[in-house]
């Protein structure tokens, strides 16, 4: 989808939206995300358009929209509510562009968690860390009951608001899993970011545990909450356990890391996946989160306290986030290429305008051919 004004989005009378900007770097696995807003109840909405020439996109797509379908059909807060999705058709001032499928969700004027992470320089405060990651364990498990895999947990699809909830986004990459009954799931649809994901997914049509591969990101992205680093990257030159500790803790000035956080980010990103917690019930018992647990359990007002320090920690990066954002935004821009119209394949008075899951077979093959 190009950016500027004229920019629709529409299928069908009812389903129209008005691109306002890009808000994702353009690294999403199958599409870009845009604001936009409705023209029937002018509200805003973040919307995924699928990526032409995404390799396995529309199959992905679908899986997304069937995942976001499975995650919303109970009131939780951790995973936004799908509103809208199709296959519709890109305008720019009423000329035809292109055509691309899309999904809708609610949209979250706050940004993601790596932004965070890079305005504190050397990571978050252990207790402060505490508290956003509990929540973000929460998020993970609440997918994993409902027999759903993240497998690309990373910062960047992690959103959080002003009082430090937490909101998980992209299922791109996910899938389902029954590990119950000794079935593993394949890699068949990509993987996720090199820094955040298990060894096991770098090996081709292998099967591995989707839960233990979700606990390895989490692992990494604890590290990064904490340290502003990434462990993915520290490894490959540091080969033994102190090397790999004394690199984390380079030009962290007096900030010093806790033992049992050294333990629980060791445990969940253990190269053999045997060797990593089972659950996230079992991260949660981890003795890092003993001394969070026990304040909150007997010093209700302390612990408020420290949320409160949280939350106005957020807020002031939010405040310098804010700034970036305006300089970024009054730089002079490169006059960007429009979409090229794509040959259709099909006669104009053939209806487009069905949700994903209501198209016939043979226009979903046929779609392949007019995004590919």
């Amino acid at each position: 989808m190009a950016e500027g004004p004229g920019i629709i989005l529409s299928r069908g009378e009812n389903h129209s939206y008005k691109n306002i900007k890009q808000i994702d770097n353009g690294s999403n696995s199958f599409g870009q995300i845009h604001l936009v807003e409705n023209l029937q109840d002018n509200k805003k909405y973040a919307i995924k358009i699928l990526k032409i020439n995404a390799e396995g996109a529309v199959e992905s797509f679908q899986r997304e929209i069937e995942i976001f379908e499975e995650l919303n059909k109970n009131e939780n807060k951790y995973i936004p509510k799908l509103y809208d999705h199709g296959l519709g058709t890109i305008k720019r001032n009423g000329v035809f562009l292109s055509q691309r499928h899309y999904l809708v969700i609610d949209y979250f004027e706050k940004d993601n968690l790596k932004y965070y992470i890079e305005k504190t320089k050397i990571g978050f405060e252990e207790n402060h860390a505490k508290i956003i990651f509990k929540r973000i364990l929460k998020a993970i498990r609440y997918c994993h009951k409902n027999k759903i895999c993240h497998l690309d947990i990373k910062p960047e699809n992690i959103l959080l608001d002003d009082n430090c909830k937490i909101k998980i986004i992209d299922f791109g990459l996910s899938d389902y899993f029954n590990e119950s009954d000794g079935i593993p799931i394949y890699n068949k649809r990509g993987r996720g970011t090199n820094q955040y994901i298990c060894p096991e997914m770098f090996k081709k049509d292998v099967p591995f545990s989707g839960v233990k591969a979700d606990i390895y990101s989490l692992g990494e992205v604890l590290l990064n909450l904490v340290t502003n680093k990434y462990g993915y990257y520290i490894r490959k030159n540091k080969k033994n356990n102190e090397t790999f500790w004394g690199a984390v803790q380079t030009n962290m000035g007096d900030k010093t890391l806790s033992d049992e956080f050294k333990a629980l980010y060791t445990w969940m990103t253990s190269k053999d996946p045997k060797q990593r917690p089972s659950s996230i019930d079992e991260i949660l018992k981890h003795p890092w989160f003993k001394e969070i647990n026990d304040l909150k359990k007997d010093n209700g007002d302390e612990y408020d306290e420290l949320k409160n320090e949280l939350v106005l920690k957020i807020l002031e990066f939010e405040d310098d986030i804010k700034k970036d954002n305006e300089q970024i935004e009054t730089k002079p821009k490169k006059e960007e290429k429009e979409d090229k119209p794509i040959k259709k394949s099909f006669s104009d008075d053939e209806e487009l305008y069905f949700p994903l899951n209501m198209q016939p077979n043979n226009l979903i093959k046929m779609n392949l051919l007019i995004i590919s």
